[in-house]
């Protein structure tokens, strides 16, 4: 993203709030795949775009338009906004902060991006049910190893996004929806590796056409600052003299 991109986000911040606001909204009604080990749930379309708008916006402004987007699509669907609703929000706020600071320049920023999903594996693997399907939570290791050892890069971005996501929605899960069994958790082991990937393919591309579409509304004939035309100035009538 360019620094003139970014300053034009900027400048049209409550617009483009509302505006992905709504697009997640409409996104989440878009069902694609069934959620395994919940009955009666879906992936749906906001996975793809779940952490752009902190990435574009900022993290406050984008995770606020996520939250809109979130309790707006419960209250809808008529589901409970009960404290456990609250806590099913948090995975994609983090990834989309995550998805923002990716490999920031802030030591502390790092830190935290890798020790999230690493406190997330701890607190899998010492649940009573966990703690027998430990092997499941080795997939959270993939985000600190993302941003410590590999080179800053769209794809893994988006990887260490999903998985954190995951890694947090997981440990909230098991400890506040439904423990499952071990041989549940373990049965989704390579179910998880697909879905995951085609979620971090889905938020690049979904990253890359909303950039596309940011440079384009950027140099619309709407949003362009006109600085071409020439400044009024006084001129003197023709076969006239000025009064001085």
């Amino acid at each position: 993203m360019s620094k003139s991109e970014k300053n034009f986000a900027k400048e049209h911040a409550l617009l483009f709030t509302i505006l992905f606001a709504i697009v997640a909204i409409l996104a989440s009604f878009v069902h694609l795949s069934k959620l395994w080990g919940a009955e009666g749930q879906t992936f749906t379309l906001f996975e793809f775009i779940g952490p752009l708008p902190a990435a574009i916006l900022g993290p406050f402004l984008g995770i606020l338009a996520i939250l809109v987007a979130k309790i707006a699509t419960t209250i809808y669907s008529g589901a409970p906004l009960d404290y456990v609703t609250f806590l099913r929000f948090l995975p994609v706020l983090f990834a989309a902060y995550f998805f923002a600071k990716y490999k920031d320049s802030s030591k502390y920023s790092n830190f935290l991006q890798a020790s999230i999903p690493l406190l997330c594996i701890l607190l899998f693997a010492i649940h009573p049910v966990g703690s027998q399907a430990w092997l499941f939570s080795l997939y959270w290791l993939i985000p600190p190893i993302t941003i410590l050892l590999l080179p800053r890069n769209l794809f893994f971005r988006s990887l260490s996004a999903t998985f954190t996501q995951h890694a947090i929605g997981g440990v909230i899960w098991i400890y506040f929806v439904n423990p499952g069994t071990p041989e549940s958790w373990l049965l989704l082991i390579p179910l998880v590796a697909i879905e995951r990937l085609v979620f971090a393919v889905g938020i690049a591309l979904s990253y890359m056409g909303s950039m596309k579409t940011l440079h384009l509304l950027k140099n619309s004939a709407i949003f362009r600052l006109r600085t071409d035309a020439p400044l009024p100035s006084h001129q003197p009538h023709p076969g006239k003299k000025e009064k001085h």
